[in-house]
């Protein structure tokens, strides 16, 4: 079990997951609140990734909490792509194969 928690929701996103065989699932992505952690003088972004209930939660932190929300979503970034290769599959978002929080149109050069 993580130490880290979500306590008040920031937002998040509904996803799917769809595996190379075509099986789907259902994922979200949820970002905390940044709390200020007073005796290590930051802030800490929680969030967590949910992917059919199997469930990562993690913190990251910044000198100020818009530090720590902009580091959150690299890191939920790299975690969504970290899934889908080691689970030989990729999120959807509306049905359209999806890249990145901030910027769910993006496309991939071919």
């Amino acid at each position: 079990m993580s130490k880290y928690v979500v306590n008040e929701v920031a937002g998040k996103r509904d996803l799917t997951f769809q595996y190379k065989n075509g099986d789907e699932v259902k994922a979200f992505v949820i970002i905390g609140v940044p709390a200020y952690v007073e005796d290590k003088d930051y802030y800490q972004c929680p969030y967590e990734l949910d992917v059919d209930g199997h469930k990562r939660t993690f913190a990251i932190c910044g000198m100020d909490s818009l530090q720590a929300i902009a580091l959150t979503f690299k890191a939920l970034d790299a975690e969504i792509e970290m899934f889908a290769k080691q689970n030989k599959g990729e999120f959807l978002f509306y049905g359209e194969k999806y890249h990145t929080l901030l910027d769910p149109e993006w496309k991939e050069n071919k």
